[in-house]
């Protein structure tokens, strides 16, 4: 959230340099982790152009450097970052945790990243009509169907329309489309098993905690590091099983285990690569 906040506030900065006080509020906003609030405002700056900023931040890279107080000077970019780098465009590549995610036998896999991580890891015959976001048209049809499906629930960089970052769009989300009621079947129908998520998203919290009220469904179960005392609340308020680890470095060996124990083959491309060293090598 930070570093993607900061990315865009470094855009509204080289853009729209003379909104100064919109600028200043939002860079506060992202210090005081009000993050909702800081998104909201930069919206706002940066118009029918912020999806696309969104894009640009999961694509490129740039070291910042944010002041810890805002200088007075007149170059607004200066007076928020101690330090501005060029974008450099990222090279993402699937985690093994990744590849073994998209063969588990899930029903469904439900992601709030916008990148294609997921996607690039699936195995073929999962990637062919079986990827959606939140204003697919097949999407309902899909959960009837009782088939996989891979769920883009904020979006992703190849459909920059259905981004979700700000406070409105949550809002239009949960309440505006059909993405609330298709994570609503899904939670009530599927026990959740939440991998590396932070708990702190309001259009998945939100049917977490209704279908906990309405219907006494728990939440499910989680793989979560054991020091993080905030997602330790949160799963006895949502009755969330945790499996806790040392450190996140142990989910490929709690995934392998998973396969194991649900009898799921894992297969992966391997690609061998060796210097040439001569035409000997060749025969």
């Amino acid at each position: 959230w930070e570093d993607l906040l900061y990315g865009l506030l470094a855009e509204a900065c080289e853009i729209r340099p003379e909104e100064t006080d919109r600028i200043k509020a939002a860079f506060h906003e992202i210090k005081e982790n009000h993050f909702l609030n800081a998104a909201g405002l930069l919206k706002e700056l940066l118009g029918t152009g912020f999806t696309k900023a969104v894009v640009r931040q999961i694509d490129f890279k740039r070291e910042l450097k944010p002041r810890k107080e805002i200088e007075e000077t007149d170059n607004i970019i200066d007076a928020i970052f101690e330090n501005c780098g060029r974008p450099e465009k990222r090279e993402l590549v699937p985690s093994i945790n990744h590849r073994m995610i998209t063969q588990l036998p899930f029903r469904a896999i439900i992601t709030t990243n916008y990148d294609t991580l997921l996607e690039q890891a699936s195995p073929d015959e999962k990637k062919i009509g079986l990827i959606f976001t939140r204003s697919s048209p097949f999407l309902p049809k899909r959960v009837v169907e009782s088939k996989w499906f891979l769920l883009k629930a904020h979006g992703s960089v190849d459909t920059h329309e259905d981004i979700i970052l700000s406070r409105d769009d949550y809002q239009e989300a949960l309440f505006g489309g059909p993405l609330h009621q298709v994570l609503d079947a899904l939670f009530k129908t599927n026990e959740k098993f939440w991998i590396g998520y932070g708990h702190n998203d309001p259009t998945l919290d939100y049917l977490v905690d209704e279908c906990k009220e309405r219907l006494h469904l728990n939440g499910g179960f989680a793989v979560a590091k054991g020091t993080n005392y905030v997602l330790q609340r949160r799963f006895e308020t949502a009755s969330i099983q945790p499996s806790w680890l040392d450190d996140y470095s142990q989910i490929s060996d709690y995934l392998r285990k998973l396969a194991e124990a649900t009898d799921s083959p894992l297969i992966f491309e391997i690609t061998l690569k060796r210097e040439w060293t001569g035409e000997r090598d060749a025969i």
